[in-house]
């Protein structure tokens, strides 16, 4: 299991340890910046039933919405794309809009919720085959579904411009047999 999130882990060490010196300049209650937005890098894990028994790497790009009003100040939108990799009906890809409001929390410790929706493409799959035996068979084509996925998050920061990520997401396939399930990532933020 510490083979999925490891990339996103050594990525946080070695970001943090070549920059000893931002970490001690902490970012205090009295500085109001926010950033412009996030850069995030996240090893993530989709269950044992929809991804095997691997998890998978993806990014995503935030951008703070402009504007005076304190609610939407708050919010964040860009784009992600993730690949959790496998055997036939495992294998996938996912990309889309996502969409994040960060809650006032402490200033080392910020609470997100998220809403993303996107689409699902899945290589290959399953058939069952009927014959002398009943067998179930892979099947070469692929397959593309929306899904909507609302989650909770957390930003953790460490230093100036860096912060530890975690998410717990739960997507809902918005077509009969799309896939859906609960999705755990933890990774790395990089403000712009």
């Amino acid at each position: 299991m510490y083979r999925k999130f490891l990339p996103a882990a050594v990525c946080a060490a070695l970001l943090c340890a070549g920059s000893a010196p931002a970490l001690s300049q902490q970012p205090t209650r009295t500085d109001t910046r926010a950033p412009r937005g996030w850069f995030e890098y996240f090893a993530t894990d989709a269950g044992g039933s929809l991804a095997g028994d691997r998890g998978g790497v993806g990014a995503r790009l935030l951008l703070r919405v402009p504007s005076s009003a304190p609610l939407l100040a708050r919010m964040a939108v860009g784009g992600y794309a993730a690949r959790l990799p496998g055997g036939p009906g495992n294998a996938r890809s996912e990309y889309g809009l996502h969409t994040e409001w960060t809650a006032p929390g402490l200033r080392v410790l910020d609470p997100v919720l998220t809403l993303g929706v996107g689409a699902v493409r899945r290589e290959g799959g399953w058939v069952w085959h009927m014959g002398e035996r009943i067998t179930r068979r892979p099947v070469a084509e692929a397959r593309t579904d929306l899904t909507l996925a609302p989650g909770l998050g957390a930003r953790m920061h460490v230093g100036r411009g860096v912060a530890l990520r975690g998410d717990l997401r739960r997507a809902f396939a918005l077509e009969r047999e799309g896939v859906d399930g609960t999705q755990v990532a933890a990774g790395i933020s990089l403000a712009l």
